[in-house]
């Protein structure tokens, strides 16, 4: 796939994400309060090229939630996997 293809459909996800999941409501499943600051963190490196360990390391959360995490994630069709290693990607990034 074409480097624009590629682009252009990360786009059209961020666009249906955005319809689908408006910001606030966005928010209240990845933050429900403002204690979950590190949720947010995590969500938003949620970019499709960093693992889910890289990504509980950096933000100090225990893998093993991470990981039941993005589980419901995907669930709720807020994040999906993607690539060989199965990054977890975002629908689009919350501002903190």
């Amino acid at each position: 796939m074409s480097e624009i293809t590629d682009d252009l459909l990360k786009f059209l996800v961020k666009i249906n994400g955005r319809i689908a999941f408006p910001i606030d409501d966005l928010r209240q499943i990845v933050a429900p309060n403002p204690k979950a600051k590190k949720q947010l963190q995590a969500y938003n490196l949620c970019d499709g090229n960093k693992r889910i360990s890289d990504i509980a390391a950096s933000c100090g959360i225990d893998r093993g939630n991470f990981s039941r995490t993005i589980a419901r994630w995907q669930e709720l069709g807020i994040c999906s996997r993607v690539g060989p290693d199965e990054n977890p990607l975002h629908i689009y990034p919350l501002a903190e």
